[in-house]
């Protein structure tokens, strides 16, 4: 049953797509926007300053939340972890077998010349694949965008629907040749 509702979600959420059409307040700004411009507001939309937002989600790395992430012109630039040596093993009751890894520390980098799509989950309760994105404290007035590389590699972060307008600008700007879908 439940392999059929996630069917059945999963080919709602993909007869809902469409392809971006920029509105004319969106194409002015994306107009007047220099490419520092449009990452300064990438990276605000990105990792804001104790706010709610910010990365949610990303396949092919692990984001540490207290580390700085920068975005440049290539693409971001952030502390990440992978699993290092077993530091304890343990048996919970309710959980089962427990096991506590090391953290091993790199600097991971997201690659903006290697994202082939962009997808913007505009009702975020549309996401039953993504509940690191679902928040407790989000409402309808949030929306999910998803840099996608492949499977293994993407990023997905919140952002404010009132920051929209500019933040599609921003990505407009960078990211001209790839193609914006709405959900």
């Amino acid at each position: 049953m439940k392999l059929i509702r996630f069917l059945l979600i999963m080919v709602m959420l993909a007869s809902c797509s469409s392809s971006y059409d920029a509105s004319v307040k969106v194409r002015k700004i994306k107009d007047n926007l220099s490419v520092d411009e449009a990452l300064s507001i990438l990276q605000k939309n990105i990792w804001p300053d104790n706010k709610v937002g910010s990365v949610c989600g990303a396949s092919g790395f692990w984001y540490d939340e207290n580390s700085d992430m920068e975005v440049k012109k290539e693409g971001v630039s952030l502390l990440s972890h992978k699993r290092g040596k077993v530091l304890k093993q343990y048996n919970q009751k309710q959980i089962g077998e427990v096991v506590v890894f090391e953290r091993e520390y790199y600097k991971y980098f997201f690659d903006f010349s290697k994202v082939k799509e962009i997808t913007v989950y505009s009702d975020y309760r549309l996401l039953p694949t993504f509940p690191v994105c679902n928040k407790k404290d989000m409402s309808e007035s949030y929306i999910i965008v998803d840099l996608y590389i492949s499977k293994q590699s993407n990023m997905k972060f919140v952002v404010k629907q009132e920051s929209q307008d500019e933040l599609m600008a921003a990505l407009l700007r960078l990211f001209d040749k790839v193609p914006v879908y709405i959900k």
